[in-house]
């Protein structure tokens, strides 16, 4: 924005530098042009006027040397039997004829400069002026405006910047606000200043901060408020669980409802936790799908179907942290057993690239008959919520990966979750 002001500034400063400076130099340069040339034809002059008293060539070499030095050598005097003093010549022949003929003054130009000629008693009078000299003496004389001109280029430039001063000191706060608002800080607010615009705008943001710490904190309170309410009927199930008699059901049960117990407490610590900074989580999404299909692995048994786990060995670490990429694979595998029948088979695989690290699942169900709105949030083809896939693209956006939905090579439906390493 300074940069801008300046600019302008200086826009506006050169036409309004040019309105008067190019005036300026025209009456600069024929004023420089007319005393220059108004010095050598006095000089002239006054000789001519000389030699009406005398066409002596020692007497009128005296006169010449009463010249100041610095213009004798663009004054000369051709008497009339062709003798040269001084300067020498440079008008033509025909000018000095001219001249002579006429007993009167002319004024020519000449291929370096002008010549002033003028005759008395048959003595002819040259006062030459080079163009070199008359370009000196404009260079001078346009120094001053040009000079000036800069000068008031430069405080304008000044003054403008000074000027911006305010306006961008109110914009470069207002833009860190917005940054430090987009990475969590919902208290940040920002004192409004600068121009009216500016100042409006920061009022502005000021309001939308604030509106976005109530919704975020309603929300955040909502979720863990809910989440708590999950826990009534979570009691029941593990009491129920408990008065079951011993056996392989009775521990599988109870180990699932103490998970979804410790995961709905998790929920509700994190919900109410203040919004702040973190630092990018990593695991090792090998590990975590060798642990999540182990999980699996008991209702898979219950309901006769196949599975075999590919890649789940070794160390391929991501940029998600372990809760976030358990939470996601569960959610694709929870919509397998949830949208397949008793007994179609499953595959997990963690596929390992320079960049990127695929998560794949695959089914051997029905299919997905429209891919897209699979991947809509809310929208869902059953009974559920329609949320699932929407939680699990978000995770693996948040690493800067994708998720996809396509045919499986065992006949149902391919969900791929790329990840960031």
């Amino acid at each position: 924005m300074r940069r801008r002001f300046v600019l302008v500034a200086l826009a506006v400063g050169a036409l309004v530098t040019l309105a008067w400076a190019v005036p300026l130099a025209a009456v600069a340069y024929h004023s420089t042009r007319t005393q220059v040339l108004f010095q050598a034809e006095r000089d002239a002059d006054a000789l001519a006027q000389y030699a009406q008293t005398t066409t002596d060539p020692a007497e009128l070499r005296k006169a010449l040397a009463a010249v100041p030095a610095e213009r004798q050598s663009r004054l000369g005097l051709t008497l009339p039997n062709g003798t040269t003093i001084g300067g020498g010549r440079h008008a033509s022949e025909e000018d000095f004829l001219r001249a002579r003929v006429n007993h009167g003054a002319i004024t020519v130009s000449t291929p370096k400069g002008t010549s002033y000629l003028t005759a008395a008693d048959g003595v002819v009078i040259e006062g030459y002026v080079p163009s070199a000299t008359l370009t000196h003496e404009m260079r001078t004389a346009w120094g001053l405006p040009a000079l000036l001109g800069l000068v008031l280029l430069v405080i304008a430039c000044f003054v403008a910047s000074w000027m911006a001063r305010g306006a961008v000191r109110a914009s470069e706060e207002l833009a860190f606000a917005a940054r430090r608002l987009g990475a969590g800080d919902t208290h940040v607010r920002v004192v409004p200043g600068g121009p009216p615009e500016i100042a409006t705008a920061g009022a502005a943001f000021n309001e939308m901060a604030e509106r976005l710490r109530i919704l975020l904190a309603n929300e955040r309170e909502l979720l863990a408020d809910l989440s708590h309410r999950l826990r009534t009927p979570l009691t029941a199930l593990r009491l129920n669980a408990e008065a079951l008699p011993p056996g392989l059901e009775r521990d599988r049960v109870l180990d699932a409802a103490r998970q979804t117990e410790h995961e709905l407490s998790s929920i509700i610590e994190e919900a109410r936790e203040p919004l702040h900074d973190v630092e990018p989580a990593r695991c090792d999404i090998a590990a975590v799908a060798a642990d999540r299909t182990k999980y699996w692995a008991v209702l898979a048994a219950d309901q006769h179907r196949a599975w075999r786990g590919k890649g789940l060995t070794g160390q391929v670490p991501v940029a998600v942290g372990r809760a976030d990429a358990a939470s996601a694979l569960d959610t694709v595998l929870g919509n397998v057993f949830q949208h397949t029948p008793p007994g179609t088979a499953y595959q997990v695989s963690v596929l390992a690239g320079e960049d990127r690290v695929r998560l794949v699942v695959d089914d051997a169900g029905p299919g997905i008959g429209t891919p897209d709105e699979a991947m809509l949030r809310g929208v869902s083809g059953g009974e559920s919520t329609g949320l699932g896939l929407d939680i699990a693209r978000r995770v693996a956006e948040s690493t800067g990966g994708a998720l996809t939905v396509g045919p499986s090579p065992l006949g149902g439906t391919r969900i791929t979750l790329a990840f960031r390493r």
